[in-house]
């Protein structure tokens, strides 16, 4: 991989829009989207799964740390991110109700993903915290 920016690369030669489509992808801004949640994360994980393999990547601190492939066959596809904010970037207490609120927000405007706040998923028709 590219080590000034390991996950442009990556972005861009595993993760599918649609996931497993022969359709033409859309016009997307995963590159920026993925730096920007590189550079705010004192880790992130990146998992791909595809039918004939999973990837998994390690960044810490925006660095690409390791990556591992395992060559299995699996039914579930996707892609998922994972991170935790680096500290010194919560100057404030979050907001939990608010960022549940957003999140659903989230959810009803892309009815494919599936979204986790504190290893809970979310649902759509949920209305209380998270």
């Amino acid at each position: 991989m590219v080590s000034d920016s390991p996950y442009l690369k990556f972005i861009y030669t595993h993760l599918d829009f649609p996931f497993g489509s022969n359709q033409a992808a859309p016009i997307q801004l995963q590159g920026l989207g993925m730096s920007l949640l590189n550079t705010l994360c004192r880790e992130l994980t990146v998992t791909v799964r595809k039918p004939e393999a999973t990837l998994h990547l390690l960044f810490q601190d925006g660095k690409f740390m390791r990556s591992e492939r395992v060559d299995v066959a699996s039914e579930e596809t996707g892609n998922t991110v994972a991170g935790t904010i680096k500290p010194q970037l919560q100057t404030a207490a979050i907001d939990l109700p608010q960022l549940h609120a957003w999140l659903l927000g989230v959810l009803c405007a892309t009815p494919s993903l599936q979204l986790f706040l504190n290893n809970h998923e979310l649902q759509r028709n949920s209305h209380g915290g998270a």
